[in-house]
């Protein structure tokens, strides 16, 4: 089901398509919109426009929420994955970044919002990205946060390769699709994409070419330990927060090595990103890896000294728990297989169908394929097999 959510920014002049759509007025927007698009919903505290009209739903004009952010919820709670934003750009800039909020607050809750403005239609996005038929166009990448990463690229004017963008630079602005079909892999964190109008484009003396390169990032300082809180008192601190994850890179790791009545299982931290300094990897991705991997452990020899293969909930990296007192490097040569068969693999994603998943839509094979031979050419590039000291 289709939403769309007029707001009180710069009136939108285009044509607004709202067949079989849920259309919510915000407050001033009232004042542009009306006569130009039917409007089921007026709401809002109405502070812009001067009155309520009638039949309005109202807020109280000191509240938490801007408008924009009540009419998103509202249709989100009425089963909209698809929400169309008009009247979000111009005026206030303040306004104008608080309603590009509304796309990631979208995202981050399963839905699609685009915010269409008269320079450009802009979204949010992770994983995979295409576009069709849109060569000559210009688009422009932003992280959402300090920073996403992007693995690759194809049919663009500048390449994307290996390049983590982030706050505080300008790299990723002003690109261009040079192909009729064109693509990136977002496979850390997730990404503003601006996809500028036909005519809109104009030069800016100051924009540079993205750059394709990476250079050596400064680590992040996470902060200090806190003292525990609500009932936290006496609670031990367990082995895998007691190491400094502002020193990690991706590697194989031995997390811990549990033995009881004759039983010994252990258990391994296949780091797939370095904590603070790379974007984690999409749930969607890391969601897809879980599932190849758990299928190509559970298959092979192997498969009887498997316990357990599954997500970190940070979404850095993935847990690998064996039967056995093993070591990183007895280890190595199956995990760098399994990442191979996951970085080649083709064809429909094992137990991605809803008898045979919870959240059987969320996946990412090609992000996860991306991920996987990232992870494999750090294994077998920098040898991490042992936490920093």
């Amino acid at each position: 089901m289709k939403g769309i959510i007029l707001l009180n920014g710069e009136p939108y002049r285009g044509h607004i398509d709202a067949a079989d759509a849920l259309v919510v007025c915000c407050d001033g927007a009232l004042a542009w919109a009306e006569g130009k698009v039917r409007i089921d919903v007026k709401a809002g505290d109405f502070d812009s426009l001067g009155y309520v009209p009638e039949g309005a739903l109202v807020w109280p004009s000191e509240k938490n929420f801007t408008d924009g952010e009540i009419a998103l919820g509202y249709l989100l709670s009425r089963g909209c994955t698809a929400v169309e934003i008009y009247g979000g750009g111009g005026g206030r800039e303040d306004h104008l970044f608080g309603n590009l909020q509304l796309l990631y607050a979208a995202h981050a809750r399963g839905a699609r919002a685009v915010m269409h403005t008269a320079c450009a239609d802009i979204y949010c996005a992770a994983g995979t990205v295409r576009w069709r038929g849109m060569a000559g166009r210009t688009l422009s990448l932003a992280p959402v946060g300090e920073r996403a990463h992007v693995c690759e690229s194809a049919g663009l004017k500048y390449p994307l390769q290996d390049l983590t963008l982030e706050a505080g630079s300008c790299r990723g602005i002003s690109n261009v699709v040079a192909q009729s079909e064109a693509h990136i892999v977002c496979d850390g964190g997730t990404l503003f994409v601006f996809e500028v109008l036909p005519g809109k484009e104009q030069p800016a003396s100051e924009a540079q070419a993205p750059v394709h390169g990476e250079e050596e990032q400064t680590p992040v300082r996470e902060d200090e330990e806190q003292a525990p809180v609500h009932g936290g008192e006496g609670l031990e601190k367990i082995a895998s927060f007691r190491i400094d994850h502002t020193r990690l890179r991706p590697g194989l790791y031995l997390s811990r090595t549990d033995r009881k009545g004759g039983c010994t299982v252990t258990t391994f931290d296949l780091r797939l990103t370095a904590p603070g300094k790379e974007p984690p990897v999409p749930a969607p991705a890391l969601h897809t890896l879980e599932h190849l991997g758990a299928t190509f452990l559970r298959s092979g020899p192997a498969k009887d000294d498997v316990v357990y293969f599954g997500p970190m909930g940070c979404r850095t990296g993935l847990y690998l728990v064996l039967f056995g007192d093993r070591t990183p490097e007895g280890v190595l040569p199956l995990v760098e297989e399994m990442c191979a068969f996951i970085a080649a693999f083709e064809g429909e994603v094992p137990g991605a169908r809803p008898a045979e998943c919870g959240n059987w839509s969320e996946h990412d094979l090609p992000a996860a394929k991306a991920a996987a031979a990232r992870y494999l050419s750090a294994l077998r590039r920098e040898r991490n097999l042992a936490y920093p000291s």
